[in-house]
Order: C-alpha cells, then sequence, then structure tokens
C-alpha cells in the first residue's frame, strides 16, 4: 500500500480488503453496498492527496529549478534615486 495513506485509511482499507476475501458480502447488500461506498472514497481520497501532492511539488520544483528570477530574498537597492 502506499506511503501516502494515514494509518487509519490503511486499516480501513485492509479490513475491506479481507472481507473481500472471505466472501462476507455474498449474504448482506446492505453492507456490500456500505462498504463498497467507503473502499471507493478511500481510493478517492488517496487519489485526490496524491495528485495535488503531486502538483504542489512540481510548482515548487519548477520555481527554485528554473525561474533563478524570483530571489529568495529582497533585493534592496541603495543606488536609486531619492534614497539618499
Amino acid at each position: 500500500m502506499s506511503d501516502d495513506m494515514s494509518e487509519e485509511k490503511k486499516v480501513l482499507f485492509g479490513e475491506i480488503q479481507q472481507k473481500w476475501k472471505d466472501g462476507m458480502f455474498n449474504s448482506d447488500w446492505t453492507v456490500y453496498a456500505a462498504e463498497r461506498s467507503a473502499l471507493s472514497s478511500v481510493k478517492t481520497s488517496i487519489s485526490i492527496q496524491k495528485d495535488f501532492n503531486s502538483e504542489v511539488l512540481s510548482h515548487c520544483t519548477k520555481k527554485q529549478k528554473y525561474d533563478p528570477s524570483m530571489p529568495n530574498k529582497p533585493v534592496i537597492r541603495v543606488d536609486m534615486e531619492g534614497l539618499s
């Protein structure tokens, strides 16, 4: 499983997978629908978080590597007129 998942999500995901393997959903449609919905929500949440993290990381990396015109600190120029 992904390292990006919280422990709570990992436990929930593992329990749902185990229930699928054990065949617990064959007799109760309500439980099946609820667990399937929870599994879908967990997968969607993980996917959204990964996409967000990837987008933020790529944006930060691009700024650091490819935009040297944006210094980390403001440049103070003392040779400007009217400052003396």
